[in-house]
């Protein structure tokens, strides 16, 4: 994949994260916190960006987001369960 693809993938991907996040942040602060695994300002911080913001923010070179599977046995079970 050219490096022009691939940093417009990661745009992308950034972009659903945070536009999920900030409705996650918006609605329900708690499980946003869970969720994302950081605390309640950096939620707020979210929750409070404008959608011009956050296409901004997502166009930086970093993927936003991880699998936070801790074990592969998670993902084999889940694969299995399909």
């Amino acid at each position: 994949m050219p490096a022009g693809a691939l940093a417009a993938a990661v745009a992308d991907l950034n972009l659903a994260y945070l536009e999920l996040a900030r409705r996650l942040g918006q609605s329900d602060r708690e499980m946003a916190m869970h969720c994302l695994g950081c605390g309640a300002e950096m939620v707020a911080e979210i929750a409070r960006l404008t959608t011009e913001q956050l296409v901004r923010v997502s166009k930086t070179n970093i993927l936003l987001c991880r699998i936070d599977i801790r074990s592969s046995s998670y993902l084999i079970r889940f694969n299995e369960s399909l």
